[in-house]
């Protein structure tokens, strides 16, 4: 019994680390400043009450945060990671096409 509260004593000690990095990783993020601050530019309007504009805050940090969650879950899942270590080939390439697509399209504009 002793060994496997260690183990559990461990575990909680490997979640904990890699919870603080990944948010150390977020927060320190200046890109993520940028999209919640031009966000926040585009849903804010002048005439939107001071009391509201907390709550716009704290509805797109949650929405973040849960989409985040979500997708670590799903990163965390052996299933899931088989199949997209199966597919990674093809979704670098599309995804490829797509970024030169885009640049072809901002080169011609």
């Amino acid at each position: 019994m002793h060994a496997g509260s260690h183990e559990a004593e461990r575990n909680a000690t490997c979640r904990r680390r890699l919870f603080t990095a990944g948010f150390l990783s977020a927060i320190l993020n200046p890109k993520n400043a940028v999209f919640y601050l031009s966000l926040f530019t585009v849903i804010v309007s002048r005439d939107t009450p001071q009391a509201i504009q907390p709550c716009y805050g704290v509805w797109m940090v949650l929405a973040v945060f849960f989409w985040d969650l979500s997708i670590a879950r799903l990163a965390g899942s052996e299933k899931v990671r088989c199949r997209l270590d199966r597919h990674a080939p093809w979704i670098e390439k599309c995804s490829g096409g797509v970024l030169l697509l885009l640049g072809a399209v901002l080169l011609l504009r």
